[in-house]
């Protein structure tokens, strides 16, 4: 099976593209990190071994003190009184630095979330505006809300539990493996074929549903804007009922995907258990019938117990981070989500840009790209600085296209366009946009003071009032 068909190690290798340099090496450091944490937590069932053979051995203590005689000089009793505390406190400590790696973890992904934000952000605001409207403004929103929380809380979150747990599985079995092989092959023989039949099973569906659950919630969204803000239209064109049902339907189809990837999260655990009790009916087979010796029966299963009291969660952790980075594949295959090399590129400063004659079109031509009708051809115009000029004519004849090209929003295909003698152009479409105003047809207000919407974007107590007024 190839590494492209393992959804969730796929899915664990695109996130670690996503990050910048510095979020690998953060990244790293977490892994390390990590590995040491779970050094800690075989540390501590180690000392459960000394435990369990104190308390249900005769011939332990005897072993104990033969291979090492520097611990002859306690009873049996105060070993394992000394045993227990030392056990219980490294736990304790255990569990204290587990928690500030968590910290560190939380911390990492806080900080991802912001500057995937402002990445993808930027990715937008640097598209035309041709690419812009490709998308709707409710797919664009979801990319910098529902699908950041999804990208951290979900994929990053569930990787580093992922490789978190694997490191576990991984140093468990083999201290396992070196103290009792046979109790190795039988965990690795039951609880690896019945999950990974389990995700097999279900990893398509959890995928299919994360997409459909994603689609849905920006449906949604683009619903309830058009329900809040449409509230008086609505009302008056009776058209309420209709609303609400389409809003409905929608709402179903979210929650239905939903509680599909909820249940796959219960599973898990309940497969568990009954691998688990399988494992305990075959030790005890194997101790009635080869190994006939009541002590060793007994020591098996208590070694068993723990190894399963620290697996279950475990495993449970790990299958459910499966699904969980599954169920967020769609965001991999966003473009905006998709890794950039990082240049450093000096960017030249434009040079100033003067507004105090007009705007010159000179024999300028524009098409939309994959068509060959000219929208603009050979125009030639000249609109003086504050002269008042009116734009006429029916729907589709080129004024948008002609304001687009004034703005900058668009370039010619043919000819140039003049702002007194500089040549409009990427390069100082920016002074361009510094000097002029615009007005849309569909009025963009924000929720704020009639002050603040004329100057978008600044805060109040940084307005320039004289600018303002004029």
């Amino acid at each position: 099976m190839k590494l492209k068909k393992r959804y969730a190690l796929s899915y664990v290798a695109k996130l670690y593209n996503i990050f910048n340099k510095k979020q690998k090496k953060t990244f790293n450091w977490l892994v390390f990190w990590t590995f040491i944490s779970s050094i800690t937590d075989l540390l501590g069932l180690s000392l459960i071994i000394p435990v369990v053979g104190l308390v249900m051995s005769e011939t332990f203590y005897t072993t104990v003190i033969t291979n090492y005689p520097v611990l002859a000089g306690f009873t049996k009793n105060e070993l394992l009184i000394y045993t227990v505390a030392a056990f219980f406190l490294l736990i304790v400590a255990k569990n204290a630095f587990g928690l500030l790696i968590n910290w560190l973890q939380v911390n990492f992904v806080r900080k991802l979330y912001v500057s995937s934000s402002m990445n993808v952000l930027d990715k937008v605001y640097n598209r035309s505006m041709l690419d812009m409207q490709k998308e709707t403004s409710n797919e664009l929103v979801s990319k910098l809300t529902y699908y950041q929380s999804a990208l951290c809380s979900s994929a990053a979150i569930s990787s580093l539990i992922l490789i978190n747990e694997a490191i576990v599985f991984f140093l468990t079995g083999l201290i396992i493996c070196l103290y009792n092989w046979q109790l190795f092959f039988l965990l690795v023989g039951v609880l690896i074929p019945t999950m990974g039949a389990f995700y097999a099973k279900v990893k398509n569906m959890i995928r299919v549903a994360g997409e459909e659950k994603s689609k849905n919630s920006i449906k949604l969204y683009a619903y309830a804007q058009e329900m809040i803000f449409g509230y008086t239209d609505i009302k008056i064109a009776g058209t309420e009922d209709r609303f609400k049902n389409r809003f409905y339907n929608f709402a179903k189809k979210y929650s239905h995907n939903q509680a599909q990837i909820d249940f796959m999260m219960f599973i898990p655990t309940r497969i568990i258990e009954i691998a688990i009790f399988l494992c305990i009916i075959l030790i005890l087979v194997y101790g009635v019938f080869v190994l006939k010796d009541t002590e060793k029966i007994i020591t098996t299963v208590s070694l068993f117990s723990v190894v399963a009291y620290r697996s279950i969660p475990s495993i449970n952790r790990f299958v459910i981070s499966m699904n969980n980075l599954t169920s967020t594949g769609f965001i991999f295959k966003d473009v905006d989500f998709s890794p950039t090399e990082e240049e450093d590129k000096v960017k030249k400063a434009p040079g100033a840009m003067t507004f105090n004659e007009g705007i010159h079109f000179n024999h300028v031509g524009y098409k939309y790209p994959g068509t060959n009708i000219e929208i603009l051809k050979d125009c030639n115009l000249e609109i003086k600085r504050g002269q008042a000029i009116g734009i006429i004519g029916r729907s589709g004849a080129g004024k948008s296209t002609l304001v687009n090209n004034i703005l900058g929003f668009l370039y010619p295909t043919s000819g140039s366009i003049h702002i007194d003698d500089a040549e409009l152009t990427k390069d100082n479409i920016h002074k361009w946009w510094e000097i002029l105003g615009y007005v849309r047809q569909e009025v963009f207000i924000m929720n704020t003071t009639f002050m603040e919407n004329i100057a978008i974007g600044i805060p109040k107590e940084e307005i320039d009032m004289a600018r303002l007024q004029r």
